[in-house]
């Protein structure tokens, strides 16, 4: 019997499609409206008065994020598994530069952040960045757990398991994956993760295989 993976299945791309394009969907749908609410909630931890043409300038830019951050996730989780480089998340972090220059724009202070914010995202003043999915709308923290489970499972059941080939018996399928990308760096995905099954059920798979 051959020890080389089947790969996904029908089944499992069709289905993967699925939850990828009810990801996009969602993004498109919340991205404007959390990039007014950042604005917002800046503004009023500032004590900024809000202003008409504040809110105004702030749905602008909300509009603007839709049109040109939408298109780019979407057409990033429409790409092949083995050609996606980066994770949506990374994608909608971007969006942070259009509440920002709406918020430099009316004068409104920058926060405080600590040494590792301004390490990590050094042009986020406002500290906006979202940590998840579920930062930018509760409503888009199921379908971003699913899809990230649906990719693993794919990675999966798509690529050579060292451990299996060896008769041993790995402590989880998020293992397998970890072996693998650690001992192949297969398709230059260079972040793995090595969390079991029972934690990935119960956690945040957002991040999964690049975030």
């Amino acid at each position: 019997m051959s020890n080389e993976p089947s790969g996904p299945s029908a089944a499992d791309l069709e289905a993967f499609a699925g939850y990828a394009a009810t990801l996009a969907n969602g993004v498109e749908v919340a991205i404007g409206p959390w990039v007014e609410r950042s604005v917002m909630t800046v503004c009023e931890n500032a004590g900024v008065m809000v202003t008409g043409n504040l809110r105004r300038n702030a749905a602008e830019a909300g509009a603007e994020a839709t049109a040109v951050v939408s298109p780019q996730v979407r057409a990033l989780l429409e790409l092949d598994i083995d050609e996606q480089r980066m994770g949506p998340l990374e994608l909608v972090r971007g969006a942070v530069r259009f509440p920002t220059e709406v918020l430099r724009g009316a004068s409104v202070p920058e926060v405080r952040r600590d040494e590792a914010a301004k390490a990590m995202f050094p042009e986020d003043v406002y500290d906006l960045t979202p940590g998840s999915f579920k930062d930018v709308d509760p409503a888009l923290h199921e379908p971003g757990l699913v899809w990230g489970a649906a990719k693993a499972q794919c990675i999966w059941r798509g690529v050579g398991l060292p451990a299996r080939s060896r008769g041993v018996r790995p402590q989880s399928e998020a293992v397998y994956i970890a072996e693998t990308i650690r001992e192949r760096s297969r398709n230059n995905l260079t972040r793995f993760f090595t969390i079991p099954c029972a934690e990935l059920a119960q956690g945040d798979c957002e991040g999964i295989l690049g975030d």
